[in-house]
């Protein structure tokens, strides 16, 4: 069990109680903690995150990176990474990433867009 996130927010009921998610929802949101949290940045983990938003346009290629998406992921049960697809959006100077997963044994993608200035165009 953890407590919901919603755009880097806590999400709390009426009477202000934390909301919680649990099984593939909460994997889910630990994917997307993992893969949001720039790696090192973590003060108390720094091999927590992704390096993901750190690669230039040639190096963003599908192996590298499902590379930086399973470094991210590792050590996550019930999470296996099946692909990756990229969007590069050259004028707005952004990176947009469909990552296909399994979680505990269902099909799922999360996307991820970087900010436009982090982007190495």
């Amino acid at each position: 069990m953890d407590f919901r996130l919603e755009q880097k927010d806590l999400v709390c009921l009426e009477d202000g109680t934390p909301q919680t998610v649990t099984g593939t929802e909460e994997l889910l949101q630990r994917v997307m903690i993992r893969l949001t949290v720039p790696r090192g940045k973590f003060a108390y983990n720094a091999q927590l995150g992704s390096r993901w938003e750190e690669l230039t346009v040639e190096e963003a290629q599908p192996q590298e990176l499902l590379g930086v998406i399973r470094e991210a992921l590792e050590g996550l049960e019930g999470v296996e990474v099946t692909g990756v697809e990229k969007q590069v959006d050259a004028p707005r100077r952004s990176l947009t990433l469909r990552i296909f997963l399994t979680v505990n044994g269902v099909e799922a993608q999360v996307d991820l867009e970087s900010e436009e200035e982090s982007y190495g165009l």
